[in-house]
C-alpha cells in the first residue's frame, strides 16, 4: 500500500472509483442486474457506457458492494466474493450486515444510520468481517450513499484488507 493509501499500486483505482460513482448517480439506484442497467431511459436503447462500467466493476482491485437502503445486497465484484470465500451469486440478496462481524455491528450500524439519515454521504471505517470460514478480519471499508433528488437510493461499499487476512487477491 503507498503512501496515497494504496493508488501507487493501483493507479486505476480512482478512475474505476469515479466511474462507479458517476454510474450509480446517473442511474439514481444502486446496481441491480447487468440486463436491466443495459436499459436506460431512452426507451430501453441500451446505454454504450454500460460495457465499460460492468468490466471496471469486475476488474476492480477491491471488493465492491451495491446495497439497496434496506441493506439488501443486489450485486457484488468477483472480488468480494474471493475476499469472503463465498461461491458466485451467494451474496446477492444477503443483508449486508450478514458480512459484519458480531461486535462490529453497532459500528456498522450507526454508519448505516448517519449516512442513510443524510448526516454524513461518505464514511470510511475499518471494522471486521466475516466470510464463509465465521473467523472476522479487518478490512478497511469506505461506504458512499448514492442520492437521487436528496433521497437515499442505495450503498456501495468500496472493500480492502487491512493487515493481513486470507483470501485476499492482490494482482488485477
Amino acid at each position: 500500500v503507498g503512501a496515497d493509501g494504496g493508488t501507487t499500486q493501483h493507479p486505476n483505482i480512482n478512475k474505476v472509483l469515479e466511474g462507479t460513482l458517476e454510474f450509480l448517480r446517473r442511474n439514481g439506484k444502486a446496481v441491480t442486474t447487468q440486463p436491466s442497467l443495459a436499459q436506460n431511459a431512452r426507451g430501453g436503447i441500451p446505454d454504450p457506457n454500460m460495457g465499460r462500467f460492468f468490466s471496471s466493476f469486475q476488474a476492480a482491485p477491491f471488493g465492491i458492494i451495491c446495497a439497496k437502503t434496506d441493506g439488501c445486497i443486489t450485486r457484488v465484484n468477483d472480488q468480494v466474493e474471493r475476499m469472503f470465500g463465498l461461491p458466485a451469486g451467494f451474496a446477492k440478496g444477503k443483508i449486508i450486515f450478514s458480512l459484519t462481524a458480531q461486535h462490529d455491528m453497532p459500528r456498522a450500524l450507526s454508519v448505516a444510520n448517519e449516512l442513510l439519515s443524510g448526516q454524513a454521504d461518505t464514511a470510511q471505517v475499518v471494522k471486521d468481517c466475516v466470510g464463509s470460514s465465521g473467523k472476522p478480519h479487518p478490512y478497511l471499508c469506505h461506504f458512499t450513499c448514492i442520492r437521487k433528488e436528496g433521497k437515499a437510493v442505495g450503498i456501495v461499499v468500496y472493500i480492502r484488507p487491512n493487515g493481513t487476512s486470507p483470501n485476499i487477491v492482490t494482482g488485477v
